[in-house]
């Protein structure tokens, strides 16, 4: 990390400097649409992939938009250039329409944030690869001449370089197929030689030439018409560099970074690294400004390069080289205070005044109860679970999936309560997601989940996503089973006399809610699961579960859909106090329930030794204890406590050894640990 320098010799309030770090070629991103004339919902998506790329084109991001078969195989684009496109939908397995990906990762259609949330973590990132492109057009052929460059060791396994043929801008008076849309951008026209493309094999500082040729169609506008060029691992499907032959404007930069948000511990100084990187084709100086919104008695300050500024000074500048890159460093420490602070850093040219971003360096300490997870594919059904979260008095922090990334179980173990919107998110719950919610929950977390896509994506046969750990997931965690994509019913109501259903009643659509639910799912509680709301009498629309360890409240539909602010609010105000209680185990005989003040911990965590498992006991008198460890099996291995124990701290030393005094093997454990019939459980890692 590196250390700010001594205030005392930092004589100027501006500093001038000339990047230092260089960038040995700036990442530009490829964008794949698949669409269709007759697909409903093409038009929306379309509209955003284009708003990004008016953005982020041609210097930042390349896209292609690759017309498919179904759902109406008389689209205009696909009897022209069918092959090309069906090539590349099996490429990707593709099964419906609209579709996107970002190099070669699947992305939220319909919405600009997603695109953006994929480029912030993508255009920070080098490039083993530098292409050079050049399209000419001459005796009724369209030519491209591609160098690649490996400006560094490429170790993807299967490279291939593709050429596609593209018309950025077509116009119809009437619209060619039913779904409405008269304005198509970068259509596909043809690909060079073959959606296959080109294999090859490159070594560190090899330069490998290539040309491909098409005949001009009739139907083709030459004006508009560019060649995009990608490099892409086809073990991985990893798009490692794109480009086109569009001529790059001479300003034109990208500030931004892989992570702009974190949640520490009150007195850890967390250091973001932000990337400002020329993209123009001559040197640009940049103005950065900085905003800080802290809470009281934090701290906020930022490094240019090498050097680190009092948080007293706000402007600075940075002269960066074309294909060069300049790092921004921005320092947030909380201290005393609960609460989430901000830097607001906003970059602008001075070559074009017009070209500036403007970005939001998030921190969140310990301390607040509550996270409340957008992952709502970019649109703003947020504001549903804010109103809720606010009506309810509950202090809690937002976290936007898109903007601020992935979730690690060592973030979300700083709240009591994470309530996810899944939104109209596509994979509501990733891979990622899945592992960082199962360990949270494992260590006695609770989750407040909604969406109408979740069981339909972990758990269809038609879902490319569903598996069987995502089965398992979704029965393991949920406490459901999956029965149906949709209820057929936009009515639901409660069940009697249950702490969160009792006397709700809702319709899905109309009223004040989002009006997005299409599909809401039919699922099924399973063993410890309550159906405590209903479709109909046969058809369970939502369930709270709660295992030996963990409390779950799911909704087979969108929270947002609910059409009565009134409903919404009573809903999430139960649900948080359901999942706010204490785990009540089977009682013990002359067990009384006596909550732990604390959550059990571990440290270290893992081990190689021993770790110490701590908690905190209430009452006024000696309280039943037990604390036992088990394997990921539920096998006992190891009972380190079994009677009274006086309020206050306990802490219970494991040393890595069974009930028979043998050291056990390596891996995973858990320590349940119950205090007066209350169960709260922690995952321990062993190590050799």
């Amino acid at each position: 990390m590196r250390k700010p320098l001594t205030w005392s010799i930092l004589c100027l309030l501006a500093c001038a400097l000339t990047a230092s770090t260089a960038l040995a070629v700036p990442r530009v991103m490829l964008v794949e649409g698949f669409t269709n004339v007759g697909c409903p919902y093409c038009p929306d998506a379309n509209a955003a992939t284009h708003e990004f790329m008016n953005a982020y084109a041609p210097a930042m991001a390349v896209g292609i938009s690759y017309h498919v078969s179904w759902p109406d195989a008389s689209d205009p684009f696909y009897l022209t250039a069918g092959t090309e496109a069906m090539g590349r939908r099996a490429y990707y397995a593709i099964n419906a329409v609209p579709a996107l990906f970002s190099d070669g990762t699947t992305t939220v259609t319909g919405s600009v944030e997603a695109l953006e949330g994929m480029a912030g973590s993508r255009l920070t990132l080098d490039s083993p690869i530098s292409l050079a492109v050049d399209m000419t057009v001459e005796g009724g052929l369209v030519t491209v001449d591609v160098d690649v460059t490996a400006v560094d060791a490429v170790t993807a396994g299967l490279l291939a370089l593709r050429i596609a043929l593209v018309e950025t801008e077509i116009h119809f008076e009437t619209a060619p197929g039913s779904n409405g849309q008269t304005d198509f951008y970068d259509t596909m026209r043809d690909m060079l030689p073959d959606y296959v493309g080109t294999p090859f094999v490159i070594g560190e500082g090899q330069t490998l030439s290539f040309s491909q040729s098409a005949p001009v169609n009739a139907e083709w506008n030459l004006d508009n018409i560019r060649a995009v060029v990608w490099v892409q691992d086809d073990a991985t499907k990893e798009v490692l560099q794109a480009g086109s032959s569009a001529v790059l404007p001479a300003y034109v930069h990208f500030y931004g970074a892989q992570h702009l948000a974190d949640v520490v511990n009150r007195g850890t100084l967390r250091s973001f690294e932000t990337t400002l990187t020329n993209y123009g084709s001559v040197s640009d100086t940049y103005d950065i400004h900085v905003v800080p919104n802290l809470p009281a008695g934090w701290s906020g300050s930022i490094c240019i390069g090498a050097i680190c500024y009092p948080p007293w000074i706000l402007d600075f500048t940075a002269t960066v080289a074309p294909g060069a890159q300049q790092l921004v460093q921005v320092d947030i420490q909380p201290l005393v205070t609960a609460g989430v602070g901000t830097m607001t850093v906003t970059t602008t040219s001075r070559g074009d005044p017009a070209d500036t971003w403007t970005r939001v360096v998030k921190l969140i300490s310990d301390g607040i109860p509550v996270l409340s997870v957008d992952n709502d594919g970019g649109y703003s059904y947020e504001s549903y679970f804010a109103a809720a979260l606010d009506a309810s008095g509950r202090a809690y922090a937002n976290w936007d999936r898109l903007t601020d990334g992935e979730l690690t179980t060592t973030q979300l173990d700083h709240f009591d309560i994470l309530v996810w919107n899944g939104g109209l998110a596509y994979p509501p719950l990733s891979v990622a997601d899945r592992t960082a919610i199962g360990a949270y929950l494992d260590a006695g977390g609770r989750l407040f989940l909604s969406g109408q896509d979740i069981g339909w994506a972990l758990c269809d046969a038609a879902s490319s996503d569903m598996t069987p750990e995502s089965i398992a997931w979704y029965n393991g965690y949920l406490g459901a089973d999956y029965l149906n994509d949709d209820s057929g019913d936009m009515t639901v109501g409660g069940l009697a006399g249950d702490p969160i259903g009792d006397g709700l009643a809702f319709a899905l659509e109309g009223g004040t809610g989002a009006g997005n639910q299409e599909y809401p799912s039919i699922i099924a509680p399973r063993s410890g699961a309550v159906g405590f709301l209903t479709y109909s009498p046969s058809k369970v629309a939502g369930v709270r579960y709660e295992s030996g360890a963990f409390r779950v409240v799911y909704l087979g539909y969108g929270f947002e859909g609910q059409d009565s602010e009134s409903s919404r609010f009573t809903l999430m105000d139960r649900s948080l106090d359901w999942l706010g209680e204490a785990l009540v185990a089977v009682p013990e005989d002359g067990f009384e329930g006596r909550p732990m003040i604390t959550r059990p911990v571990a440290a270290p965590n893992p081990c190689s030794l021993k770790t110490t498992i701590a908690f905190t006991v209430g009452g006024s008198a000696p309280t039943p204890v037990h604390v036992a460890i088990f394997d990921v099996t539920g096998r006992l291995v190891r009972t380190l406590w079994d009677g009274p124990a006086a309020p206050g701290t306990c802490a219970m030393t494991w040393d890595g050894r069974s009930n028979a005094g043998v050291r056990v093997a390596s891996g995973t454990y858990m320590a349940h640990v119950r205090v007066a019939g209350q169960v709260s459980t922690v995952k321990l890692g062993l190590t050799k």
